[in-house]
């Protein structure tokens, strides 16, 4: 697996149950586009919504062999963005992922959840690429404090206090935590 691989996903909507067809790729650049759709729905309260997407897209573009940005549509809306480092080191000398940023669309996050999964699927994303480029699963990442409960929940090992500059906690999966977390997440696609 590559960092430019197109893969089907399927979310799965929280109000009906109804599973919904989507699909994961690299960013493209008409995907800023469908990112601008978010910004009326954006609370300017989440932490995330100084990010601006267009750039991190267009940084990925500009810069393929260390950066990929990740989209996930469905029913022709950008559901999620993950914008990831490929050449990274963990504390302890292996090399891993980085997770730069990761997003859901305003109606993905609570209380409303319109789709379950988007954020699972993006980080199951990061791992198979981390797995496919020889880092044996391995990710790392520093939660904004909003989301610390979600990569806990995964099955991310939280690292240290949060940075004091930046008020930060770091997490990551090590080849273990990381084989797991994808068996669950099969588990759940099975059902």
């Amino acid at each position: 697996m590559n960092a430019h691989t197109r893969a089907r996903v399927t979310l799965i909507e929280k109000a009906t149950g109804r599973t919904v067809a989507g699909e994961m790729r690299s960013a493209r650049v008409e995907d800023i586009k469908l990112w601008l759709r978010w910004l009326p729905g954006m609370s300017l309260e989440a932490e995330d919504a100084h990010w601006e997407w267009d750039e991190f897209i267009a940084l990925a573009l500009d810069y393929p062999s260390q950066i990929v940005a990740y989209v996930l549509i469905a029913e022709k809306a950008l559901q999620g963005l993950m914008l990831l480092e490929l050449e990274f080191e963990d504390g302890e000398g292996h090399a891993c992922i980085h997770g730069l940023r990761i997003s859901t669309a305003p109606w993905n996050r609570p209380p409303n959840n319109r789709y379950r999964f988007v954020g699972s699927l993006l980080v199951a994303q990061a791992v198979e690429l981390s797995i496919g480029m020889g880092c044996e699963g391995r990710l790392w990442l520093e939660s904004l404090p909003g989301a610390e409960e979600f990569y806990r929940g995964l099955g991310m090992i939280g690292l240290r206090e949060k940075s004091v500059e930046e008020g930060l906690t770091p997490f990551k999966f090590d080849s273990a935590t990381a084989r797991v977390f994808l068996e669950q997440m099969s588990e759940r696609r099975g059902r």
